[in-house]
């Protein structure tokens, strides 16, 4: 008895070997892992992975800066032969180099969130962040009294995508309300902590602004604690980009006035969907946008909204 079992084991391992070894390799590198949007975009990628038999292996940094590190993995992962490659790429140059080597090994790459200059002839995946950066502008222009002295503050110089939603926004401002001062304050930071001390020293400083436009999750929730550190928080308006717990309580509590959402699961969705199109030499699109939407505290009571906000506050706040 023993004996057979023994042997019904070692069948069904060599089984399952079989099956992963079938299944093609893909390595996602996000551009971090700290932020709720990455855990999201985890998620979707690894429902659509099962689904598609994709055997996918998700690794990143910890921060979005380490462009070095990406570069590091992509060179590792593609010494394993692996059959495919999404990247969201923290910096353009850093990751020439690796993604050239791995097209010439044949590996199949998709860009997502950020669009890689140049292309490469990649496809890209992620949100059109001009339309993003003008649909906060065009909200921000509703607000009454409209915004005299507006604070931009920036998140990385280095990061593509987040930099077209701030020049989005600050172009569609400055033509919608020809009139409005525009604050631009570079590289706030990469981390909520770094986000919410610069935004400290900012607000000291900026007495007579009346909005703050942040472009991501980690400077949003720097913001929002900014505000609630420096006794501001309600009376200096706020529109902010991404969702969390915090964000969700900010809405909810009228000291955020609005917030623009992406949709990283249907971002990690179609990403491994596009790879696993190139995998089967079927043809693909150039670019693949993932609406974004806007969410202010009337619309949370909508199902839609309801629904598409839910996953993210399943996750633990920080």
């Amino acid at each position: 008895m023993a004996n057979r079992l023994r042997g019904l084991l070692a069948v069904l391992a060599l089984w399952s070997g079989l099956l992963q070894a079938a299944q093609p390799g893909v390595v996602f590198i996000p551009k971090g892992a700290s932020h709720v949007f990455w855990k999201e975009m985890a998620r979707g990628a690894q429902n659509a992975a099962l689904g598609l038999d994709i055997n996918l292996v998700w690794r990143g940094p910890a921060l979005e800066k380490d462009a070095v590190s990406q570069a590091k993995l992509m060179t590792y992962y593609n010494g394993k032969g692996m059959a495919g490659m999404i990247v969201a790429p923290n910096a353009a140059a850093p990751l020439l180099q690796p993604l050239q080597s791995a097209q010439k090994a044949g590996s199949k790459l998709v860009i997502v969130d950020s669009p890689l200059q140049p292309s490469l002839g990649l496809p890209y995946v992620g949100t059109n962040n001009r339309t993003a950066g003008e649909m906060a502008a065009d909200y921000a222009a509703t607000l009454k009294p409209p915004p005299r002295k507006v604070l931009l503050l920036r998140f990385s110089s280095l990061h593509d995508s987040t930099r077209e939603r701030e020049n989005a926004f600050r172009d569609r401002m400055r033509q919608l309300l020809p009139a409005v001062q525009i604050d631009d304050i570079a590289d706030t930071g990469i981390t909520v902590a770094d986000s919410r001390d610069k935004a400290v020293a900012v607000l000291a400083h900026a007495g007579d602004a009346d909005l703050i436009f942040t472009p991501n999750e980690s400077t949003t929730e720097g913001a929002i604690q900014a505000l609630q550190q420096s006794g501001l928080a309600g009376k200096l308006r706020h529109i902010g980009f991404d969702y969390s717990p915090l964000i969700d309580k900010s809405l909810r509590a009228g000291t955020l006035q609005a917030a623009i959402t992406q949709d990283p699961y249907q971002i990690g969705v179609r990403a491994v969907t596009v790879i696993s199109d190139l995998l089967q030499k079927k043809p693909v699109a150039a670019t693949y946008y993932i609406p974004a939407t806007l969410v202010t505290l009337p619309s949370l009571s909508q199902p839609v909204i309801d629904a598409r906000l839910r996953p993210f506050l399943e996750y633990m706040a920080r």
